[in-house]
């Protein structure tokens, strides 16, 4: 099932401008007693924001009718002020989960969230 406008052509494929791409998640040692970031990775929130903003902004131009971001919060890679362990460098999502407690966490809007507020607030409804 397609959810595009009646015209709207979906022709052109759009790959993720990170090292890791659709791969991203890989960056993590889940082989360690406490999971960490392999490598000297540099935490982008700018680089996140950025190409979701591309991605609709082409979306949009092509009269596309929906889309869906994938995703919303990642609880199992939670945010951490030490890089090494900043498990939310390989998510995905437009928040960052901040663990309370071993059970408990809350989420933090990242760049990418107020990037995508932005485009669908220009949106006529």
């Amino acid at each position: 099932m397609t959810h595009r406008r009646r015209g709207s052509s979906a022709a052109q494929a759009l790959q993720d401008e990170g090292d890791a791409g659709g791969m991203g998640w890989q960056v993590v040692d889940y082989s360690k007693p406490q999971e960490e970031i392999v490598g000297n990775l540099v935490r982008s929130e700018r680089t996140q924001a950025d190409y979701l903003s591309t991605v609709l902004e082409v979306f949009d131009s092509m009269n596309l009718y929906g889309a869906l971001v994938y995703q919303f919060a990642t609880p199992d890679a939670p945010h951490r002020r030490e890089p090494r362990l900043d498990l939310d460098m390989a998510s995905y999502s437009l928040v960052k989960t901040i663990r309370d407690s071993p059970s408990r966490w809350h989420w933090e809007p990242k760049q990418s969230f107020h990037a995508v507020a932005r485009q669908f607030a220009r949106r006529p409804h």
